[in-house]
This record gives structure tokens, C-alpha cells and sequence, in this order.
């Protein structure tokens, strides 16, 4: 398979030291320690190591490889500065740490003068990649080659996606549509504040197929398979103004977040089947992150300058990786919070530290009757269990002796149909009586002992017949020998 490949940015990858004037013919006085400012494992920590043996089988000198990462060489760069400069202390990192990185976050606590390059040992690209076979070099040449309608989705918070894609679309004379609330939203809120403001008019939905198919080009939400997001409907044919035939392309503009691939995949298939031409990031270059990398929320960190930083979105790792960045741009406290976590920013003049004061419960929530219940409360629950399983009553009438003085009343609500349910009050009545005359005289005149072997047998009959396992209610009514005086 051959790739074509577009070199974007270059980098080095070099050996450092605390200032010092070192002569050539240098020997250290001791074990030097290699400070790797990358995880263990990667490419940069073994090509390390790898000079560190050679150093060794080169000088005889003894070389220990220490991992100092964080900040993205910062601090190594700041450990290494307050070494010995006697040589017994050397580092490796990139040369951005030393360009781009400072002026993001000029308070790193190092500058280029307290290093002292020592030699660039390897030298790499960064780029994009995507198949020769199709021709495609970015985004406008899979826009340009595609035939009839195209739909691109993506995630309706990146707005600068939305702007990419106008232009491609200008690019090859197609017009645009936007489809879905949720990026409609984001559009609107983007030029109230003063972007997005040079984009062409968007055909209105109502109007789609007016156009020529070969002409159009339409966003819509539903990059990670949301069942209710338009690329979904599309995907099934039911969308109440855009359609897809065969021929035409669909854009998946962003990759599948982990978790997602069952939701994605069923919609990318529904496209598929219908012989919709699929383009995802394993195809060309179209995928663009919403996320920033390291270095962009160093740069955002030294522009914001903040006090707190409370980490938010993502699993624990994320998170506290997330603030031990900020700890290395100089953030004052950093609060890591669970969902339902209540935080004081500040107390009375601002001056206090930030903290946990609190938890809430979280989760789903629906309203009821003006109030707010939690989706899986003992009501909720309840409701759901008779929606599958209905629910079945009896009203037993004894005496204080524990002897029944009527046959078993059986009502239901949701267990079968009409002749079915003839069926199973018949039978669960005779299955009550059956089990209280198995029951002792004792038990008989416990109500509470009662309750449970009745609602025992109406459940049993239940499940033997229809595989329901009912909500029972057994109401148990106690009479005295003299209120069946006079009853036939």
C-alpha cells in the first residue's frame, strides 16, 4: 500500500547539560545521570538508552537513565538547570522546548541560557498521510472528486470545522446546507461574538432538493451515532428534508470516540447498504480534532494566567494528567472534582483557597407533578417493572384462626390477553388457597406470613404461565366468629 506523505513540521531531538565549559578531553567524576524527558517506553526513552550504552562502550563512563517528564521537556529542563554543571547531569529533549514552549509559558523557570546544547542526535517529521489509489491530499479533493450529493458530520462545537468546510465546498462550486439544532446553535452563537461572519447564505432545509445533487454540500450532527442526530435519520431514510442515494458521499469528519463504535458502526452500515460512498480518516485526511494537544493548553495556560484549575471531562487519568500540567505552568491550586462535587472558588474577599464543600447526587433526572425524581428511585423502578411484568392482586378474607372465609379474589392489570387471563385467576386462585393450607395454624394468623406465601403463589402461577415476574399486592382482612353470624 503506498502513502503519499506532506511534511508538515520538523523537529530535533538533542543532548543537553547545565551551562559549563567543559574541555574535550573531559572526563566526569562520577556515575552521570541521563534525565529523559519522555514516558518510559517511547521512542525518545529508547533511543536514549540506546546512547547511553553506546557512551558507555565508547568511554567506559557509567550513564543512568532517569525519567524527569512533564510540561513537555519543561521540567526536565528546570531540574537540569539547578544541577551540578560539572557533567555528571545530562538531559534529552526536543528543540521546542526551547522555542516554542518558552514563549507559551514564560514562567517555565529555565530560559536558553541556562542550557547548554551538547548534540542533535535524530531529527523527524510530522505529517499526514492518505491513500495514492484515491488522489485525495485533504479535505477539498475528496469534496471535488465525489459524485451527487455530499453530507459531512462532525461534532457541532468545532467551529472552525464548519469554516473548513465552506470553503471546500466554494472551492468545488457547491452550496451548503446545515442540518441538526445542535450545529445550528453553535453557528449562531459563533457569529454573535464575532466569528463565521464571511460565510456564504446556507440553503434553508425546506429547500435541499431544489438543488442540483451535484451541487450541494450538507453538515449535519451525528458523528458518534446518536440514534436522534440527523446523520442517523439520513442513514435510515426517515429524515423529514435530506435524502441519500446511491452514488452519493457521506464525510465522517471526525474519528469514533472509544465506546462509540457499536452506535457508529450500525449507522456507517445502514449507508453502506445502500451503496453510499463512506469516507472516514482511515480513507484521507479528514479528520480534525476539537481537542487541543500539550503544547496549545501550555500556550492557553501562560495567555490565561490562572489561580485554580479544576480539571473536568474525562476519565481520572485525563484528569490528573490534566493538573499536573497545570501545576507545571505555574497554576497557584488545582481541584479535582467527581460528578456532584460542590466547589467554593473563594471565600469572603476572594482571598481563600478553593474547595470541596459538598456532593450532590447525579444522574438521570425526569420531572414529576413539579418535582424532580431520580430515574432510578423505588417510583421509578416500580413504574418500569409493571410496564413489563403488570401487576397482580388478592384480597383474602380469614378468620382470627387463620381459616380463609371466602375463595381467593385474583384481579391483574397487564398479565395477558382476555382468555389468558380468565385462565390465570382461576389458577392462581386455587394455587393461593393450596399454599395458606399448607401453612401451620400459626403462620396462618400472622398477616405478614400470609402476605408472603400468597404473593409466593400468585408470582409462581405468573411465571409458569406467561414468564412475568408481576408486582403482587395481598390484602388480608380479618373477621371475628361473630361477623359471620347470619351469612350463608
Amino acid at each position: 500500500m503506498k502513502f503519499v506523505l506532506r511534511s508538515l513540521a520538523t523537529a530535533s531531538a538533542l543532548l543537553l547539560m547545565a551551562v559549563t565549559g567543559a574541555a574535550a578531553d573531559w572526563k566526569p567524576a562520577g556515575p552521570i545521570t541521563m534525565l529523559i524527558g519522555f514516558a518510559a517506553g517511547g521512542g525518545a526513552d529508547t533511543q536514549a538508552r540506546m546512547i547511553a550504552e553506546e557512551l558507555e562502550k565508547r568511554h567506559g563512563w557509567t550513564i543512568i537513565p532517569e525519567q524527569a517528564t512533564g510540561g513537555g521537556g519543561a521540567k526536565l529542563s528546570a531540574k537540569i538547570k539547578d544541577m551540578p554543571n560539572d557533567g555528571t547531569v545530562i538531559g534529552l529533549a526536543v528543540t521546542e522546548t526551547y522555542g516554542y514552549n518558552m514563549v507559551a509559558n514564560p514562567k517555565a523557570g529555565f530560559t536558553q541560557a541556562d542550557i547548554t546544547p551538547l548534540t542533535t542526535t535524530a531529527g523527524f517529521q510530522m505529517g499526514i498521510v492518505s491513500l495514492a489509489s484515491k488522489g485525495w491530499n485533504d479535505f477539498g479533493d475528496v469534496i471535488a472528486a465525489a459524485k451527487g450529493r455530499v453530507a459531512v458530520t462532525c461534532f457541532s462545537s468545532n467551529v472552525a470545522r464548519f469554516q473548513s468546510i465552506v470553503r471546500a465546498a466554494q472551492a468545488s462550486d457547491r452550496s451548503v446546507a446545515v442540518v441538526g439544532r445542535a450545529i445550528k446553535r453553535a453557528i449562531s452563537a459563533a457569529q454573535e461574538v464575532g466569528y463565521l461572519r464571511d460565510l456564504p447564505d446556507f440553503v434553508r432545509e425546506e429547500d435541499i432538493d431544489l438543488l442540483p445533487r451535484d451541487n450541494l454540500v450538507i453538515i449535519c450532527t451525528g458523528t458518534q451515532g446518536e440514534p436522534r442526530a440527523a446523520m442517523a435519520k439520513i442513514a435510515a431514510g426517515v429524515h423529514e428534508s435530506v435524502t441519500l442515494e446511491q452514488g452519493d458521499t457521506v464525510i465522517y469528519s471526525s474519528r469514533q470516540i472509544p465506546g462509540n463504535e457499536p452506535a457508529i458502526a450500525k449507522v456507517q452500515d445502514a449507508l453502506i447498504r445502500r451503496r453510499i460512498n463512506l469516507v472516514t480518516d482511515d480513507d484521507a485526511p479528514v479528520h480534525v480534532s476539537g481537542h487541543p494537544s500539550r503544547d496549545e493548553m501550555v500556550e492557553m495556560y501562560g495567555l490565561v494566567k490562572p489561580r485554580i484549575a479544576i480539571p473536568v471531562h474525562g476519565t481520572a487519568r485525563h484528569l490528573v494528567a490534566h493538573a499536573e500540567l497545570a501545576e507545571t505552568c505555574q497554576v497557584r491550586q488545582t481541584l479535582l472534582p467527581d460528578n456532584g462535587t460542590v466547589i467554593r472558588l473563594a471565600g469572603k474577599g476572594g482571598d481563600s483557597e478553593a474547595e470541596i464543600i459538598d456532593n450532590v447526587k447525579t444522574g438521570a433526572l425526569t420531572h414529576e407533578k413539579g418535582k424532580i425524581v431520580e430515574i432510578q428511585s423505588d417510583m421509578m423502578r416500580a413504574r418500569r417493572r409493571m410496564l413489563w411484568n403488570g401487576v397482580v392482586t388478592t384480597s383474602l378474607v380469614m378468620n382470627r384462626s387463620g381459616a380463609l372465609c371466602a375463595v381467593p379474589a385474583v384481579s391483574q392489570t397487564g398479565i395477558g390477553d382476555e382468555a389468558a387471563v380468565a385462565d390465570y385467576i382461576a389458577t392462581a386462585s386455587i394455587a393461593v388457597e393450596d399454599a395458606l393450607s399448607g401453612m401451620t395454624r400459626n403462620a396462618r394468623r400472622d398477616d405478614g406470613s400470609v402476605e408472603e406465601i400468597a404473593g409466593q403463589a400468585l408470582r409462581r402461577v405468573a411465571r409458569s404461565m406467561f414468564g412475568l415476574r408481576p408486582i403482587v399486592h395481598v390484602h388480608v382482612m380479618r373477621l371475628d366468629d361473630g361477623d359471620l353470624q347470619g351469612v350463608a
